[in-house]
């Protein structure tokens, strides 16, 4: 590995008793390659899910997806190999780029599923989201990653820095910077950019929503329909939200979008979905962004009474 292309990043066990590690990675294959984050993705892959994950929310889960009856006929060994089988990298953003944090960003990688694998809660990891100024439920389960980029998009930079043990320190730079507004995160001074804070931001204005007909306005949800697809939009996305921190997953029955762990939908779909075929996208609205999604139906020409629910 070429030392020029070194850069240091954080492993914090979800056991206390274990050290937090200091590692390094190869920030030469940029953000289309990031070494971190396939390193992290690798790792939960690797790890699976705990020996005896909770099958009462592995139910729950897939119920929510819409697939009620197919729960109910999975045993408790199945549900459990399920929980196993279920891994992907959730990353939570603890800053996002600002000109007063000088456009860097850190980030924090942990298994998607943690809660539902009945990973045991990570103290020092949950800490460290407190000490930057997240804010609402920042506990955080199962070992993680933690490291930092600049992330400069007007000059069109992005590449991978240090973040080493002392960075852990809730009187680190970073994390005072964090806290101040305008910093990336939130704190008792004001708000600025926070993922949280938006997905909060937009739960709250789209029930404040006025003026739509009851079909077209489902949980704060604008909708639209043709014969052969359906159109969501969400339209109180905060201006300055990126598409790499909004997560769409689609499934036969089901919709789930997230900005950055927190859920904004969740929930059944009003039918059958072409999962191929759907999409979607994020773009400027006025002061705000607006995240559209294009579900293609499975059986084109039937009418859908709902969105999602």
């Amino acid at each position: 590995m070429n030392t020029k292309n070194v850069f240091k990043y954080i492993f914090i066990p979800c056991d206390s008793g274990k050290p937090v590690e200091e590692r390094e990675g190869d920030s030469s294959g940029g953000l289309s390659n990031d070494s971190l984050q396939g390193t992290a993705k690798k790792y939960f892959e690797s790890l699976g899910g705990n020996a005896n994950p909770n099958p009462h929310r592995i139910r729950q889960q897939i119920m929510a997806a819409g697939m009620a009856e197919h729960a109910k006929n999975l045993s408790d060994a199945e549900l459990m190999s399920m929980a196993k089988g279920m891994t992907t990298c959730e990353i939570i953003a603890l800053t996002v780029p600002t000109p007063l944090n000088k456009h860097q960003a850190v980030s924090m990688y942990g298994d998607d599923n943690s809660r539902n694998k009945n990973f045991p809660l990570n103290e020092r990891a949950t800490m460290l989201r407190k000490y930057c100024g997240n804010v609402g439920d920042i506990q955080v389960f199962g070992d993680v990653f933690v490291g930092r980029c600049i992330d400069n998009e007007a000059k069109d930079i992005w590449k991978r820095i240090d973040f080493i043990e002392t960075d852990l320190n809730e009187n680190s730079e970073w994390c005072k910077v964090a806290r101040m507004k305008g910093g990336g995160s939130y704190s008792g001074n004001g708000m600025s950019y926070n993922p949280e804070a938006a997905a909060a931001q937009f739960l709250q204005s789209s029930q404040q929503q006025q003026g739509y007909h009851e079909q077209e306005l489902q949980n704060g949800i604008k909708w639209s329909q043709s014969d052969e697809e359906v159109e969501l939009k969400l339209d109180n996305i905060p201006a300055g939200t990126k598409a790499k921190y909004v997560k769409v997953s689609f499934t036969k029955l089901s919709l789930k979008v997230t900005l950055t762990g927190q859920t904004l939908v969740n929930g059944k779909t009003g039918g059958e979905v072409d999962v191929s075929d759907s999409t979607w996208t994020i773009q400027d609205n006025a002061n705000k962004r607006e995240l559209c999604i294009t579900l293609s139906k499975k059986n084109p020409g039937k009418s859908w009474t709902f969105a999602v629910k």
